[in-house]
């Protein structure tokens, strides 16, 4: 029988005696092993979310709310793995290598950065017993030694997998809302699991421009579509 434990206590004395087998090619020893975890980065950092075009720095073509984006890879198979046994089997030892596979994509970044995830949906956190994007965001603000913050929060419960382009971009434009001051000396990294569209990202991002912040980008694990 297979079940999930979503029990923080639990799940933490399991992963004491019984030890991660990798996610992707079955080594003993961590959720995801060293090869693995850098093997899957492809890095499309120079590539816009939006409408794909190959860009330096930010995209002429496209009006976006941020000014840098990153991405570690195409949603592959094993990134797929990834986004999945976090967001649905509640693998919550995934978060901290994810937050590394994204690091490493990064460039040096000033000491005065705030990570932002985009606010997963509440009925999804308690189903789920976790919210992943908050997850991540700590890890990687650890790694960096940044400021962690929900600033933006979800104030819809509209579900954007599966819905057109045209869809999400409409749900997007009101399901977040500005719950904190936003300072406009700090640089703010509005950090996704999965971009698709880019619909999400954009609408977090404008929350936080029209609250003043002057420099926001953006980071995700893996870009779906072509």
């Amino acid at each position: 029988m297979i079940f999930s434990v979503k029990n923080t206590t639990v799940r933490a004395i399991c992963e004491l005696f019984c030890p991660h087998y990798c996610l992707l090619c079955g080594k003993l020893g961590g959720i995801l092993c060293e090869c693995c975890k850098f093997y899957n980065s492809s890095g499309n950092a120079n590539r816009c979310l939006r409408c794909g075009a190959v860009i330096e720095n930010a995209c002429l073509a496209c009006d976006l709310p941020y000014e840098h984006s990153w991405v570690v890879g195409r949603r592959s198979e094993n990134l797929g793995k990834l986004v999945d046994g976090l967001k649905y089997q509640s693998i919550r030892a995934l978060a901290w290598p994810i937050a590394e596979m994204m690091d490493a994509v990064l460039p040096y970044l000033p000491e005065n950065t705030a990570v932002v995830p985009v606010p997963t949906i509440a009925r999804h956190v308690r189903e789920r017993g976790l919210d992943h994007t908050w997850l991540i965001a700590k890890k990687l603000a650890k790694l960096r030694k940044w400021k962690c913050t929900k600033l933006v929060r979800r104030v819809t419960n509209t579900v954007q997998v599966g819905a057109s382009a045209k869809c999400r971009r409409e749900q997007a434009k009101s399901a977040y809302m500005l719950v904190g001051e936003v300072d406009e000396r700090w640089n703010y990294l509005v950090l996704d699991d999965v971009c698709t569209t880019g619909a999400s990202l954009e609408a977090v991002c404008m929350a936080l421009k029209k609250g003043g912040a002057k420099n926001v980008s953006v980071i995700v694990l893996a870009k779906s579509g072509d």
